[in-house]
Parts: structure tokens; C-alpha cells; sequence
């Protein structure tokens, strides 16, 4: 796909009040593109002083040239913002958010050339009260680096001729369309190397590959996976859903994630955690899908064999479970069992919902399947390198 510099809603000579009618028309135009949701994630947009080589050059042009000379980010940054915004293509684009996942950080020198021809055009618009259009050539290099959580993804160079107008009753805006156009390069660039794909982010920061684990659990029994959901961000990891085959209704879940802690030792303690905070994330969910209300019982740990036919010597596996009663708006009652296990570094939750009272055998017979044949990958190297950083891990909700 490629990205247009931008786009006009062009209307054509007309008289009278006729004009009114079509722009009135024209600006009410909805492209279906705007009506679903944005394929890209919550940008911030930052302008970066430091970039070094952008930074030396710019020096070493000023110092060869007595008349000639560099500046940095002499474009205004909301002529950034506002072009990124315009794609439509964005959740929302932020101005110099510093807590944002992705961050798009902007350097540009703008390399101004004086000769005798400038010169002589600046006195000629002068002598008219700029009613002569003045005409000013800069090149302009531009470094774009696109972050996530301060971590460098990818950085792209671009070199751009930029002919400013300068007069009096001149309508257009130079540097929006200069700025637009270097976007669009920019978004071509971004399309094409998917930088804001989650399969991106998880290669590049070295975070754990999912794609066997998706693969081994197409079945589990008569569970069969209906759908799965890669995290935008690693802390997060995978979330595969699945459908009885006898009863469609009832809801299956596994996610599987990093466990939130630097060493995980004592199991019992990591899954108690655990399941605090999930208790607490999962009553926000079901409040903020008007379901209604849940309520909790105990917790139990409880121990499954790693195997359909375990070794005599084989270790049990000890998780954890906790369920909850939901009252909808409506008055239904469902049940939710949530088992909770740690593999690798990773915790695998797995969660049942259903209507019907004496699921909780089914229930069951799910967490222990999905335990036994789902392989988690092991640590990364991106969950290594920030647990080595942090004795407990800051995971953003």
C-alpha cells in the first residue's frame, strides 16, 4: 500500500451558494477504512537532539560555510503529530508522551544555502512587501527511530529537498506538505517492514517465540482452538482460546507469560501472587463488561501428573485453583475455576467458564490436558537480560 502525501476533497469551479452544497457534502464523506479500528498501535511523537552523526554533520556544515549554515529540528513538532494523526492509521497519536509503548522519536537538520540568487530574491520580496513570492531551497536529513519502552526497534534516514515559498497572500503551508510527505515515506517504510507487528517486536528484543507452542496445541482432546492472540507487549505473552466440542457455550482459555518475579523458587509464593493479581484483574474485567459481579472462594493447591503415563519417578505437578461465581446483569449465574501453573519461567492460566453446575469435573479434565501437552519455550533473552536489571519485574497492566 502506498501512502499518498495526503489527501484533499477537490471541488470543482462553481457559482452561487452550488459551492456550499458540494464542500457541506464533501467534508461529510465517510471512507469505510475510518470506521474500523486502527491496525497500529498508540504512537508518541518526540523530537531527539542527540542523534550523533546527524548531530556532527550538521556541526561540520556550519563550520565550512561562512554564509551557509545547519540547524536541528527547526520543523515544528506538531506538524509531526498532526500528519500521523491524519493517517488514521494510529489508536491515537500522543505528543511527547514519555510513558507510551512506542515511541517515534523525530531529529531533522535543515541545511539553509545562501547564494547570490537567494540574495538577490530576498531584496526583490523585500522592495514588494513579499508580494513576489520568495522561494528559499533547504536540504533537509531526517532520522527516525521508532522505541519500544526506550528500547531502539528500528531507525530509518531520509534525504529531502525542501523549496519553501515565502509571500504575503501565499494559502498553503510548505512545511505540513514537506512534513507529509516525509511521513509518507516513513509510513511506506513502516508497512512494509511490519515494525509495529507483534512478531516484529518479539524478534528483534529477543523475547520467546510462540509459534511451536500455537502449533502443538491446535487439539487438545475435544477442545479445539478457535482463537489465538499474541500480546502487543512480551510481558504479556499469548492467550489461546478453545471450543467443547459437545457444548459450545462454555469458555476455555489459556494464557501463557512471564512470571512476574526475578527467581521463582518458592512456587507456592509465586503462584499466590499470581493469583492476587489476577483475582483483581479479572473483577475489573467482568465490571467493565457490565456482567455484573464475581465473587471468590478459597484457593486450593492441587498436584497432576506431567504425563498421560508418568514414570514411576516422574515429579507430580503442583498448581494452583481458585473459583469465582459471576452474577450477570441479567441474573445468570456462571462459573469460573482459574488454575494457575508454572513452567519454565513462564505461568500458564488456565481458565473455565460455564453455565452449568456440574462443569467442574470438564473443567478439570482441561487444565490437566492442556498442562500436560502444551511446551512452554524458556527463558529469553529479553525476560534474562530484565530480570538481571530489576529485582522484581515493573509489568505495566
Amino acid at each position: 500500500m502506498d501512502w499518498p502525501n495526503r489527501t484533499h476533497c477537490q471541488v470543482g469551479t462553481v457559482i452561487g451558494g452550488l459551492i456550499l452544497v458540494l464542500l457541506t457534502g464533501c467534508a461529510s464523506v465517510i471512507e469505510p477504512d475510518s470506521l474500523e479500528e486502527p491496525p497500529f498501535p498508540a504512537l508518541s511523537v518526540s523530537f531527539s537532539p542527540s542523534d550523533p552523526a546527524l548531530l556532527k554533520d550538521c556541526l561540520n556544515y556550519s563550520d565550512r560555510h561562512a554564509v551557509d549554515h545547519c540547524s536541528l529540528n527547526m520543523l515544528d513538532l506538531s506538524h509531526f503529530w498532526r500528519g500521523l494523526n491524519a493517517t488514521g492509521q494510529f489508536k491515537s497519536v500522543l505528543y511527547d508522551a514519555q510513558d507510551a509503548d512506542y515511541q517515534l522519536s523525530v531529529t531533522t537538520a535543515y541545511y539553509s544555502q545562501e547564494g547570490f540568487r537567494d540574495i538577490a530574491m530576498s531584496y526583490l520580496a523585500g522592495l514588494t512587501f513579499t508580494l513576489y513570492p520568495l522561494s528559499t531551497h533547504h536540504d533537509v536529513k531526517a532520522v527516525m527511530t521508532l522505541s519500544w519502552r526506550d528500547k531502539v526497534l528500528r531507525r530509518y534516514e531520509y534525504d529531502m529537498a525542501f523549496d519553501r515559498k515565502v509571500r504575503l497572500y501565499y494559502p498553503g503551508d510548505d512545511t505540513q506538505d514537506f512534513v507529509d510527505d516525509l511521513l509518507a515515506r516513513f509510513m511506506n517504510d513502516a508497512e512494509r517492514d511490519g515494525i509495529f507487528s507483534q512478531s516484529y517486536l518479539y524478534r528483534v528484543m529477543n523475547a520467546s517465540n510462540y509459534q511451536s507452542l500455537i502449533a502443538e496445541g491446535k487439539q487438545l482432546g475435544p477442545w479445539a482452538l478457535i482463537d489465538k492472540v499474541q500480546a502487543t507487549s512480551p510481558y504479556r505473552g499469548l492467550t489461546l482460546r478453545y471450543e467443547y466440542r459437545d457444548n459450545p457455550a462454555d469458555q476455555y482459555e489459556v494464557r501463557i507469560y512471564p512470571v512476574a518475579r526475578t527467581d521463582w523458587n518458592d512456587l507456592e509464593q509465586a503462584l499466590l501472587e499470581e493469583e492476587q493479581r489476577i483475582r483483581h484483574q479479572q473483577a475489573d474485567e467482568v465490571l467493565s463488561q457490565l456482567l455484573g459481579s464475581i465473587d471468590y472462594g478459597n484457593s486450593i493447591f492441587l498436584l497432576f501428573e506431567p504425563l498421560a503415563s508418568p514414570e514411576a519417578a516422574a515429579p507430580l505437578m503442583k498448581g494452583l485453583l481458585f473459583r469465582g461465581e459471576i452474577t450477570t446483569g441479567l441474573g445468570q449465574r456462571l462459573s469460573r475455576d482459574t488454575y494457575l501453573f508454572l513452567k519454565q519461567d513462564k505461568i500458564m492460566q488456565i481458565k473455565v467458564t460455564c453455565a452449568e453446575p456440574d462443569c467442574a469435573a470438564r473443567g478439570r479434565q482441561f487444565a490437566r490436558t492442556a498442562v500436560r501437552q502444551l511446551a512452554v519455550p524458556a527463558e529469553s533473552d529479553f525476560m534474562a537480560e530484565v530480570r538481571r536489571q530489576h529485582r522484581r519485574i515493573p509489568i505495566k497492566p
